[in-house]
């Protein structure tokens, strides 16, 4: 069975009740996904992608919103109109019955309960 999230955003909350939007990712959110990646900081990108990424290049944010709902589905979390955190799983190809997880959050925003279980 192959579960498809839904197209339409979700409304959720952080810990300190602060209102966000979840949304999943698709090639029209190229634009906000290249701002939220250069609101990380240098060293959070080389986390979030293992190598150092001093400039994002269109060729680096293209991938990320061209998603299959089936193998690898993302989504931006907004506050507002500002986007703060990226959440994404991706099945792995040497097996299909596992996925990577990836979370990336704003500076500003982290320890609020965006990318833990609590």
């Amino acid at each position: 069975m192959v579960l498809i999230p839904p197209a339409r955003p979700a409304a959720g909350r952080c810990r300190d009740g602060t209102r966000l939007r979840l949304q999943l990712l698709g090639p029209d959110d190229a634009g906000a996904m290249h701002a939220f990646l250069e609101s990380l900081t240098p060293e959070d990108r080389r986390l979030r992608f293992f190598v150092p990424v001093p400039v994002v290049a269109p060729s680096l944010v293209r991938p990320l919103v061209e998603v299959d709902p089936c193998e690898h589905v993302a989504w931006l979390g907004w506050a507002g109109t500002t986007p703060v955190v990226e959440a994404r799983f991706a099945r792995r190809r040497e097996d299909r019955s596992t996925a990577e997880l990836a979370f990336a959050v704003h500076p500003r925003w982290r320890r609020r309960g965006l990318a833990d279980t609590a």
